[in-house]
């Protein structure tokens, strides 16, 4: 079976007007298979059904360049992560369309710059999607970097209470552009990949750390300096890549 999917509905959206560079499926709870997304350089995010054979609806705003779109496994919430200077990490509802929040890329006090470029973003495979992968170039001389972010729990995520509130780092991998991420479907001890324009994939463990009073610093985990991430999880040895404050 194939199913061409072009076009919109004429009232709500025409479809997409330039390239497509990313598209998932929806999980089950949303479409049972039927329902997916897509997402390009239009600025727009199109929800495709299988069965009306064009988009039905669209989101405004992400501006897609690659891996960068994602949804939770429970179909709440949807992932852009889009290649521009302003909050380029977006949380969206997928039944209502509306924007929940921007997550900060940078934590409070820390220099803007450079600013990341996103070209990948993607959830943890856990139930509550606790945990965002996303990275991607700077702008003008440099690199890029990649970010696993840790959420707060999902009910305040669900309440969209205010933009980035509750999230913190639990690590930052520098000097390399990363194309695409991704979290390994195991939930203990779950890994993180990286692919990077350099010809190189970086895999990375999520370690529990043991106490939850002081943060473990990257530099215990990856050789780096400076005091670091979250509490709960810290990147442990895998494959390459350097460790960086946020």
């Amino acid at each position: 079976m194939s199913v061409k999917l072009k076009g919109g509905d004429s009232l709500t959206t025409a479809g997409h007007s330039s390239r497509v560079l990313a598209a998932r499926f929806a999980p089950a709870p949303c479409g049972d298979g039927n329902l997916l997304v897509s997402g390009g350089w239009d600025n727009t995010v199109q929800f495709w059904d299988l069965r009306a054979g064009h988009a039905v609806r669209l989101i405004y705003g992400p501006h897609i360049c690659g891996d960068a779109l994602d949804m939770e496994p429970r179909g709440k919430l949807l992932l852009t992560g889009s290649w521009r200077e302003d909050e380029p990490l977006e949380l969206w509802d997928f039944g209502t369309g509306k924007r929940v929040e921007a997550l900060p890329w940078r934590s409070e006090g820390s220099s803007p710059s450079p600013c990341c470029l996103l070209y990948a973003a993607r959830f943890s495979r856990d139930p509550a999607a606790s945990m965002i992968v996303a990275g991607g170039s700077f702008p003008g001389p440099g690199l890029g970097e990649a970010k696993v972010i840790e959420r707060r729990p999902a009910e305040a995520s669900d309440a969209g209470s205010g933009a980035g509130s509750g999230c913190r780092c639990a690590g930052t991998l520098v000097r390399f552009t990363c194309i695409s991420a991704d979290f390994s479907p195991r939930q203990d001890n779950p890994m993180v990949a990286f692919a990077g324009s350099d010809g190189r994939v970086r895999a990375k463990r999520l370690e529990p750390d043991s106490s939850a009073a002081a943060p473990a610093p990257l530099s215990s985990a990856l050789g780096g300096g400076g005091p670091q991430p979250s509490p709960r999880t810290a990147l442990a040895h895998g494959a390459g890549g350097y460790p960086a404050p946020m």
